[in-house]
């Protein structure tokens, strides 16, 4: 490939970075009306019958596969960016400036990439917060039984950085994304299986107990 066309292609490739981002960042915001909420309050969680938690994972577990399919799928139109410059010490000043261009287009697209990221993890560590009491509520009516919840602890991303060094100098750059890629998908399949987990649970709870025994303080040590 020529030097003039990789020039042209990097411009081109910086323009496509900014219409996939502006295009899924409008199909994300339209998926993110249609329904990816919670229909109930926390209050109402505690005092949830188990039927009523089944359906709320169950919805739950819906919602997040529509999600994780929105948001966690390599675009295509990135591919290209995980090159680092062309610039070389030889470079003509033309070369120099097309070069420019090129690592510009490069950052732009490379940006576009990482506000993908940090909405992606907006959106579904959001999910996992709004029926976070619903997963409480479901280790509650377990343990009132007698049965093993679910350990909560470990099913958050507090404390990781979703900041990407973005220059086109950055050789390292794809890793980066492909870490923080893994990281959120292992993020909703955790959640994802607890919530399959304590739906499996409960659904044989509500086949062997015809009436659920009284709840006592001491039956919510796998709550939270």
């Amino acid at each position: 490939m020529s030097r003039m066309k990789s020039f042209w292609s990097g411009v081109l490739l910086g323009i496509g970075g900014l219409t996939a981002a502006v295009f899924l960042d409008r199909d994300k915001n339209a998926l993110s009306k249609t329904g990816e909420h919670a229909d109930f309050t926390p209050d109402a969680a505690k005092g949830m019958p188990a039927d009523a938690v089944i359906r709320q994972l169950s919805r739950y577990s819906w919602q997040l596969t529509r999600l994780s399919l929105a948001n966690l799928v390599i675009d295509s139109e990135y591919i290209d960016l995980v090159a680092g410059s062309f610039a070389q010490p030889e470079d003509t000043w033309t070369e120099k400036m097309q070069n420019g261009v090129q690592d510009m287009c490069t950052t732009i697209g490379r940006r576009g990439k990482e506000i993908n990221l940090r909405q992606a993890r907006q959106r579904i560590e959001g999910l996992y917060q709004e029926y976070r009491p619903v997963f409480v509520r479901a280790n509650q009516l377990l343990a009132a039984h007698g049965m093993a919840g679910v350990s909560l602890k470990d099913l958050t991303l507090a404390g990781h950085d979703f900041s990407l060094n973005n220059s086109a100098s950055n050789e390292n750059w794809g890793e980066e994304v492909a870490a923080l890629q893994a990281m959120l998908s292992d993020f909703a399949e955790r959640t994802s299986e607890a919530a399959l987990t304590l739906t499996s649970r409960l659904e044989n709870l509500v086949g062997q107990s015809p009436a659920p025994p009284r709840e006592e303080e001491g039956a919510t040590s796998m709550a939270v």
